[in-house]
């Protein structure tokens, strides 16, 4: 993302973005060429009002540049303090579900994790409602770690998951031109609307990922007080093609995600939805996800299994 004085923007919602670009599609010559998401209408009338109150107080209003740097800050003081603060327990109920070309549930399983706010491993408690079996909780586990490294892996160890995370959104930051469109009351906290425009002069070193980023419709709901992103909502505008669609076609992603805030410094994910349909070679895998969160309460020694606990022996208050 652009901004003003040119320093790097990082959160990790828009990470969602880039996991959908590391995931295994084949990279092919040959791809459909199609045109790049359009700006979406400005409320034009709650812009005005912005601009107002802020000529009230003597003040200019709030760019889009301003709202993407202010929610970068926040995120680096939040990371920066993560470890020091109060941790925050809760349960992750996730249900995944693959699906017929009529949209019809083939396979169905659900999930019980319990789950942290200071990004540790979360442990699996429930499969399908019963205790999950050694072998099962080992596979997740594994899985887990398999998703955190394809989003993490930056080659060079020694480096926090805050500063891998930072530097990888930083590889696309210039993909995106951050718009003010408008703004809306979420969980009785005001926000600001941002709409992420691909900025097609901008290639990126893959060519398969640029043509992703570039059909991809990103809205952003930031908190106007502590600039966190509330709401996200991530999806791509057209289908991509391959060769010709002959060889592989990406039909659909959309990702929706809403953030509960627990404290200033803490805010987890309580709703995330998601649906994939992709099609490669013969094959055609559509994919549901749901995750609901809940039971959030302050994390104490009793209260986390051994399994839970982190590597570096931070204790929890």
């Amino acid at each position: 993302m652009h901004n003003n004085s040119g320093k790097p923007c990082s959160n990790k919602i828009p990470m969602m973005v880039l996991f959908i670009a590391g995931t295994s599609l084949p990279v092919l010559t040959g791809c459909q060429a199609i045109a790049t998401v359009d700006p979406l209408p400005q409320d034009l009338q709650k812009l005005k009002a912005l601009a107002e109150a802020a000529e009230a107080r003597g003040e200019q209003a709030i760019t889009a540049e301003e709202i993407v740097e202010k929610m970068r800050d926040a995120e680096m003081r939040r990371e920066a303090t993560s470890k020091k603060s109060l941790v925050y327990t809760f349960l992750r109920n996730v249900v995944t579900e693959d699906l017929n070309s009529l949209g019809e549930t083939t396979k169905r399983k659900t999930k019980t994790y319990q789950a942290f706010s200071d990004n540790r491993d979360q442990v699996l408690l429930k499969v399908d409602g019963r205790k999950p079996t050694p072998k099962e909780f080992e596979a997740d586990r594994k899985e887990n770690r398999k998703r955190q490294r394809r989003i993490l892996d930056s080659g060079k160890k020694g480096k926090s998951d805050s500063e891998i995370r930072g530097r990888k959104f930083d590889q696309y930051r210039d993909k995106f031109i951050p718009r003010l469109i408008g703004t809306e009351v979420i969980a009785d906290r005001p926000t600001y609307i941002i709409q992420l425009v691909p900025d097609p002069s901008h290639k990126l070193k893959s060519s398969v990922v640029d043509r992703m980023m570039n059909q991809m419709l990103t809205k952003l709901w930031i908190d106007q007080e502590e600039f966190q992103v509330a709401k996200a909502e991530i999806e791509l505008t057209h289908p991509i093609s391959f060769l010709a669609g002959i060889a592989a076609s990406l039909r659909a992603i959309k990702f929706t995600i809403h953030q509960k805030r627990l404290t200033p410094e803490i805010w987890v994910d309580q709703n995330v939805s998601a649906f994939i349909d992709v099609r490669i070679l013969l094959g055609t895998f559509r994919f549901r996800m749901s995750s609901e969160s809940s039971d959030f309460k302050p994390a104490t020694k009793r209260n986390i299994p051994t399994s839970g606990l982190r590597d570096d022996g931070v204790v929890v208050k």
